[in-house]
């Protein structure tokens, strides 16, 4: 079982390599190269909660931050039909004392399931550098209700952000995409938060053709005056299996050349908080109209007094 870990380790460390050798010279990434892969410092994982949350340096918020956050819901089983026939919810896990900084195990009934963190910073240069996370799955015991049933791994990542900057507008949207990988891409005004799917997968010592899929459960943004969320509820299929199963799913802060919009694409949704009112209130100008309507009043009061005693004298003169 080892050396199926390790020849596992090696492909996803080759896959790694061939998606780095990209037209896009590190850090930036993307289509166009235009996008930059981020560095975000190191985050120690919830200790009890199997959830990791962490800054994302960005101006649209008051803060300066967003909140990327990756959580560990549930494993669910499936008939052949596609009915749900058992769900283990995920509501704590066991930190263990490893060579792994982050290492954590959830046992539940007939699950065994270790997990793996591997906060990487990846130095391009002495002044550059980029962030990746990578959370490695390894089911050890699972007893399925039927050998044509499967297992889905439901994750939830998210940005979110509880005040935009005054005068900013910040536009969110999760979406899956498939091209080599499948991208689970959730969108928050100038900010990307990226999982990859890595598709080879160790399948009771089975590699070749053992290719994963993922699939969108949910979708949302929400909003209220001035803060918003944009999370997206993901599920990784994974088929029978007798002994164990091995794959692993990696995150990628990155900052995009410009914040995306309400035109972006359909279900995109946006919060806009109004600029800060530096000048006076509408109490201070009411009452400035008051004093100066009032003082032009008193003027020409006494203009007209003086114009009448000047007639006045002139008179007796």
């Amino acid at each position: 079982m080892k050396i199926i870990l390790i020849i596992f380790l090696i492909i996803t460390l080759l896959n790694f390599i061939n998606k780095s050798e990209s037209a896009c010279s590190l850090p930036t990434t993307g289509a166009n190269c235009t996008s930059t892969l981020l560095y975000v410092p190191l985050t120690v994982p919830n200790d009890t909660v199997p959830i990791l949350n962490f800054n994302i340096t960005s101006s649209l918020s008051k803060t300066n931050n967003f909140i990327g956050t990756i959580k560990i819901d549930s494993i669910k089983e499936f008939d052949q039909n596609k009915k749900l026939v058992n769900s283990i919810p995920f509501t704590n896990w066991l930190s263990i004392s490893d060579n792994s900084k982050f290492k954590y195990s959830i046992k539940s009934g007939d699950l065994s399931l270790l997990i793996d963190i591997n906060w990487s910073t990846n130095q391009i240069n002495s002044t550059l550098n980029y962030t990746s996370i990578e959370f490695s799955f390894n089911i050890t015991k699972y007893q399925f209700q039927s050998p044509t049933n499967t297992l889905t791994l439901v994750l939830v990542q998210s940005l979110s952000d509880n005040q935009i900057a005054s005068g900013k507008t910040a536009c969110g949207i999760s979406q899956l995409t498939q091209n080599s990988v499948f991208h689970q891409e959730v969108k928050l005004g100038d900010t990307v938060l990226l999982g990859e799917l890595n598709p080879n997968s160790a399948i009771d010592g089975n590699i070749e053709n053992q290719f994963l899929s993922a699939s969108q459960i949910n979708a949302s943004t929400t909003v209220t005056t001035s803060s918003i969320q944009t999370s997206q509820i993901i599920s990784i299929n994974i088929p029978n299996f007798q002994s164990f199963a091995q794959f692993s799913t990696n995150y990628f802060p990155i900052k995009a050349p410009a914040p995306i919009t309400s035109t972006f694409a359909t279900g995109t949704v946006c919060v806009s908080v109004a600029a800060a009112n530096t000048g006076r209130t509408s109490q201070q100008v009411a009452a400035i109209c008051v004093g100066v309507i009032g003082f032009s009043i008193i003027g020409i009061m006494a203009l007209h007094f003086f114009y009448l005693n000047g007639r006045f004298y002139n008179k007796k003169d």
